[in-house]
């Protein structure tokens, strides 16, 4: 804002002292000069204002990017998973492979969970279908009730557990913060337990080391193509860093001391030509967000082509003022013509 209030305040300063608005009441070089300074003065405020809501939208952008990151759940999700509990463990067919029909029973029941009883929301996660056998191991299924305990005593943790019975999410640093799901089924014929299926969802990645932003973010924001060349950090509360993804350095180039600015949180801060943006969550954990600084060249390019336009849009009204009052009371002078001719000889190779 203060830019803009310069640039327009020397803008009518300049008119004044030069009485330039007075050279409209006749064509003449005056005029061109009056049309071309304006025109450049609309142009530099334009840029400043491409400018300034390109650095806000991507404010925007990196904060929702951010709580995505940030975020400790699915809860739609989870909800979708405890709807489909009752399905599953009521299924007579999932039964009935896991007691008699023994051919290739992990795939057949992986088939059926997954094209049955799964919403296709969960086809962002990747999908393991585990089969354990309370007796003795099935054909082509090792999994046992040795491995089922082990595996549950793993899982089955107070920090893990969510709102719904028998589902478990694990979201830590030995994860790499892959947001991950574990769900357990027990299987019962009559009042004899025969086994367990568990499914273990988790989000997948489309790089090493870079998770898929379209698996964390709706479809609205993955449409903003400079989230696809963010890198980011995970600290945890004493600022120790957990996790990063990118090509971004940040133990060497990130100082710690950054990590305490309180504009790093409230509106970013460049350093060392890239734009960190900061959040905290409830529990302290801080996600940085970096990519590069808006271009300078870019500025250049967006006047250049503001001006240009409106160059163009001046020329086209003065061929039509000469069409409307014919070439013949319109009269030019040598230097109004120079002026023009110039133009002309500089922005139609532009086009």
């Amino acid at each position: 804002m203060p830019w803009i209030l310069a640039i327009q305040g020397g803008y009518f300063v300049v008119l004044y002292v030069s009485r330039f608005p007075r050279a409209l009441y006749s064509f003449r070089y005056k005029t061109t000069l009056y049309l071309f300074f304006t025109a450049f003065v609309c142009a530099a405020v334009a840029t400043y204002v491409v400018y300034n809501q390109g650095l806000k939208r991507d404010l925007v952008n990196k904060r929702e990017f951010g709580k995505q990151l940030l975020v400790e759940n699915d809860a739609f999700g989870e909800f979708l998973l405890n709807k489909s509990r009752a399905a599953i463990t009521q299924d007579a067919e999932i039964l009935r492979v896991m007691t008699s029909d023994t051919l290739l029973l992990r795939e057949r029941i992986q088939q059926r969970v997954k094209n049955v009883h799964l919403d296709k929301y969960f086809e962002r996660y990747s999908i393991d279908v585990l089969v354990f056998n309370s007796g003795q191991p099935f054909p082509g299924n090792p999994q046992t009730e040795a491995n089922y305990r082990n595996y549950a005593e793993r899982f089955r943790q107070d920090r893990y557990r969510t709102q719904y019975p028998g589902i478990y999410f694990i979201n830590d640093a030995d994860n790499n913060f892959i947001k991950q799901y574990v769900q357990f089924f027990d299987f019962k014929q009559g009042e004899n337990r025969v086994g367990h299926v568990v499914l273990d969802l988790k989000l997948t990645r489309n790089q090493p080391g870079r998770l898929d932003p379209a698996l964390l973010t709706d479809k609205k924001f993955i449409q903003a193509p400079e989230t696809q060349i963010y890198n980011y950090a995970i600290y945890s509360p004493e600022k120790r860093m957990l996790y990063n993804s990118g090509e971004y350095n940040y133990d060497r180039k990130l100082p710690a001391s950054l990590l305490s600015d309180a504009i790093l949180f409230d509106q970013g801060v460049s350093h060392e030509n890239y734009k960190h943006v900061g959040l905290q969550d409830e529990s302290g954990r801080i996600v940085v967000i970096s990519s590069r600084d808006y271009p300078i060249r870019n500025l250049f390019s967006n006047f250049s082509f503001l001006y240009l336009v409106l160059i163009l849009y001046i020329l086209i009204l003065i061929l039509i003022y000469s069409i409307r009052f014919g070439f013949s009371r319109f009269y030019i002078n040598y230097s109004t013509k120079t002026q023009l001719y110039l133009n002309a000889a500089f922005f139609l190779p532009c086009l």
